[in-house]
C-alpha cells in the first residue's frame, strides 16, 4: 500500500506519492520572474525562503487556468545532486489522501492521454473513470527545467 494524494488539473484527476509533498499551502502571493517559461509562476516568500512555483498544469502542456479559490500550491521536495529542494507546484485543486495497492496500477498507454506519456507513471482505475499517476521526478527533472528556461530566455 502507498499513500497518493489527488488532485485536480483543467477538470481531470491526478495523483502522486505523498512522500516527497511536505505540506499544502492556499495560493500565496508568487513574484514573476521576466523571461521565464510560461509554466514558471515566478517565485515566493515561504517562512524567509524562495521558493520556485511552477504551474504543473502547464508544464504538462495543458491550457492556463484562471486561480480560483481551491487553487493551491504543494511544497515538494525535489532531489538535485546530493541536496534536496523545495518546488512550490501550483494545481487547481487538492482533494485528499487516498491508499492504493502497487498492483492496481494499470501500465501507461502510449496514447489518448492529455499529458505527456513520459511524465505519467501508471492509470489508476476507479469507478466511472481513471486518475494519471504523475511522475513527480520527471515532470520536475531540474536539467529539463532549466533547458525550458534557457529556451524561454
Amino acid at each position: 500500500m502507498t499513500k497518493v494524494l489527488t488532485f485536480a488539473l483543467r477538470g481531470e484527476l491526478y495523483g502522486v506519492p505523498i512522500e516527497p509533498v511536505r505540506e499544502i499551502i492556499g495560493l500565496a502571493e508568487v513574484t514573476p520572474v521576466p523571461m521565464m517559461p510560461d509554466f514558471m509562476r515566478g517565485v515566493m516568500n515561504l517562512r524567509g525562503h524562495i521558493v520556485p512555483v511552477i504551474d504543473v498544469g502547464v508544464r504538462l502542456g495543458l491550457p492556463q487556468a484562471a486561480d480560483s479559490g481551491f487553487t493551491c500550491i504543494l511544497m515538494i521536495d525535489v532531489r538535485v545532486d546530493d541536496e534536496m529542494l523545495l518546488v512550490g507546484v501550483q494545481v487547481d485543486a487538492v482533494h485528499e489522501v487516498m491508499r492504493v495497492e502497487a498492483s492496481a496500477l494499470a501500465a501507461t498507454p502510449g496514447f489518448g492521454t492529455r499529458v505527456p506519456p513520459h511524465f505519467i507513471t501508471g492509470m489508476l482505475p476507479l469507478d466511472s473513470s481513471s486518475m494519471v499517476m504523475l511522475d513527480m521526478a520527471r515532470v520536475l527533472a531540474v536539467e529539463e527545467l532549466e533547458a525550458d528556461v534557457e529556451l524561454a530566455a
